[in-house]
């Protein structure tokens, strides 16, 4: 029996937060993207559940991070890795973030 794996995220979203950083002299940007799940309850109304995801790019071909600001639509691609953090509190926590290999404004 063949194993394949998958691993590949798309986002369309608007941007939340945005903020650069220098590591191993590279940037490196990191995204709050902002998705919108929409349903309709029985009764016809519109429920809005927006769902908040974490992205990392860093500068090349396919990522102008510099050219990226709140508010701006955006188009993702990239895949799901790991990623451990420290809380306020000192506590490590463990979680999942997106690693994008392209990021492209909507117009």
């Amino acid at each position: 029996m063949k194993k394949y794996s998958i691993n590949r995220v798309e986002l369309l979203g608007k941007v939340d937060r945005c903020s650069l950083a220098e590591d191993a002299g590279e940037m490196v940007a990191t995204l709050t993207i902002i998705t919108d799940m929409t349903t309709r309850t029985k009764e016809g109304r519109v429920i809005h559940n927006p769902i908040w995801h974490l992205v990392k790019a860093m500068e090349d071909e396919g990522v102008n991070i510099v050219a990226l600001s709140k508010g701006d639509t955006v188009h993702v691609e990239g895949w799901i890795a790991p990623s451990r953090y420290i809380t306020p509190e000192g506590m490590e926590k463990t979680g999942l973030e997106i690693r994008a290999t392209s990021i492209k404004v909507v117009e």
